[in-house]
């Protein structure tokens, strides 16, 4: 059985060695640093299973420490506990809200040590199998699903391609506008399907492993981004006087990538799933001092089960009706929701359609 390996980051030569015989004792693999600049250097070449480090240190703090792990995508999901003299909380808020997993208070008990470390590397375990579940989950329904998802358009650019290769110089300029029109519309949806794989793959990461760093986030007004999504999506169904737009200005720190993949499946799914001459309604206000998203559509709808049993990879009702895709939209936003301690919710109407709304987290600027 492979050990863990755990690596020991702090200052005081005798505290450091203790730990180290303690967990060297109970089976572990032990690295040991004197200060964060050489501890980096460990994490970095060796990818320990768990960090226990001082906050006080020469060369490069605890803090400091902790901040470049998580910069590094090969070091950012490395739990790390601190170990620490300090008992403010306000420390304890500051290094908690930078990414650390736990704070042991010096001196430390051998009891307490054993536990915090046993207790985080169950946790990595966990987030790691269910990763893995997931994954291979997803690989057995992308087996099943994927090959006509690509193969339909692959097959009508193939087509359109050997018209075009073997077409005659008199052919009108009209019919080999629509050849390349449907030479797009066949490449725009292999490239959709393809992207919503591979979001849908980095969101599950992103779910199970929420201290690894995701895009770049920063508050930013986001009125316009709804509306680009909104005007791009009627567009696309060619319906623009069916949307209905009710957007105020309210700011959000979604990375922006992840926002607008929200944005362009749950309103691309109202205008999907509804008739053309129906309302689709986007609003963008504050709701209980949160952003607050809705989207409103008249189509089809969905029952309670059907809310209650979303999930990747299934179309609701494909039996019955035939559409593309791969029924990934509305688990990214439900994933995109989840790791951004959003709150979805779906609500079948009575009169038929489906209101979604999404309550992004409270932001400081709003006031």
């Amino acid at each position: 059985m492979t050990k863990n390996t755990i690596l020991i980051v702090d200052d005081e030569d005798n505290l450091r060695l203790s730990m180290e015989q303690r967990l060297e004792l109970e089976g572990f693999r032990v690295l040991a640093a004197a200060d964060g600049g050489a501890a980096l250097a460990l994490a970095r070449k060796h990818k320990p299973d768990l960090i226990l480090s001082d906050i006080m240190m020469p060369v490069l703090d605890g803090y400091g420490l902790l901040a470049q792990l998580r910069e590094n995508p090969d070091t950012a999901s490395i739990p790390v506990i601190f170990l620490t003299a300090k008992t403010d909380r306000q420390d304890q808020r500051l290094g908690m809200g930078m990414g650390a997993d736990d704070y042991i208070t010096k001196p430390v008990s051998k009891e307490e040590l054993l536990a915090a470390v046993r207790t985080r590397l169950a946790r990595k375990q966990v987030q790691a199998d269910l990763l893995n579940q997931r994954l291979c989950q997803n690989h057995q329904e992308i087996t099943r699903v994927l090959p006509h998802e690509l193969l339909t358009p692959l097959t009508g650019i193939l087509s359109v391609a050997e018209l075009i290769e073997t077409t005659n110089r008199t052919r009108p300029l009209e019919e080999i506008q629509e050849l390349g029109k449907l030479l797009r519309l066949s490449a725009e949806r292999m490239h959709r399907t393809l992207n919503q794989i591979l979001l849908y793959t980095e969101l599950l990461k992103v779910n199970a492993f929420p201290e690894q760093p995701t895009a770049l986030r920063e508050s930013f007004i986001f009125s316009l981004y709804v509306r680009q999504a909104a005007e791009a999506a009627a567009a696309s169904w060619n319906r623009p006087t069916d949307l209905e737009l009710d957007i105020q200005p309210v700011t959000c720190d979604i990375p922006v990538p992840h926002l607008q993949a929200l944005l362009a499946e749950l309103i691309d799914n109202a205008f999907k799933f509804s008739k053309a001459g129906t309302k689709v309604v986007v609003r963008l206000g504050l709701g209980h001092g949160r952003p607050l998203l809705t989207v409103v559509d008249q189509g089809r709808g969905m029952t309670a089960q059907q809310v209650r049993e979303l999930a990747g990879f299934h179309q609701i009702d494909r039996q019955y009706y035939e559409q593309q895709g791969l029924g990934l939209g509305l688990q990214i936003v439900h994933l995109v929701a989840h790791v951004y301690q959003a709150h979805l919710e779906l609500v079948p109407r009575p009169e038929g359609g489906l209101t979604a709304s999404v309550a992004f987290a409270p932001n400081p600027a709003q006031g």
